[in-house]
């Protein structure tokens, strides 16, 4: 995950300094990017509702693209959006299999984690 978040970071910093980077574009890339923090969640329908809401939220700055975009910028963002929401139906109809539900004694869990 923390790749996911210093790409996330590293597309934020770029759009601050770079006026003239594609901003929608890049929003949409990086509100995609929430997609893959569904493991921070305990029940299935915790899962469920985050990847509605990411995948609402990314096409906010998507739809933009599309209304303004070139051919080649709207074929990018429906495949963006093909793929996102590829993603979102997949964990969703498995999300009750995602739910850690073991009984074992996680206090070795830390200890793992830090090594």
């Amino acid at each position: 995950m923390a790749g996911v978040k210093a790409l996330a970071g590293d597309a934020s910093t770029h759009l601050q300094k770079n006026f003239k980077a594609p901003k929608n574009h890049i929003q949409t890339l990086i509100d995609g990017l929430d997609l893959f923090f569904w493991l921070g969640f305990e029940d299935a329908a915790g899962i469920k509702e985050h990847l509605s809401n990411t995948y609402d939220e990314l096409t906010f700055c998507g739809n933009r693209v599309i209304k303004k975009g070139t051919d080649a910028e709207k074929a990018w963002i429906e495949a963006y959006y093909a793929l996102a929401k590829g993603m979102v139906d997949l964990l969703s109809k498995n999300a009750a299999k995602l739910v850690w539900s073991g009984s074992q004694d996680a206090s070795g869990a830390q200890k793992f984690f830090e090594s």
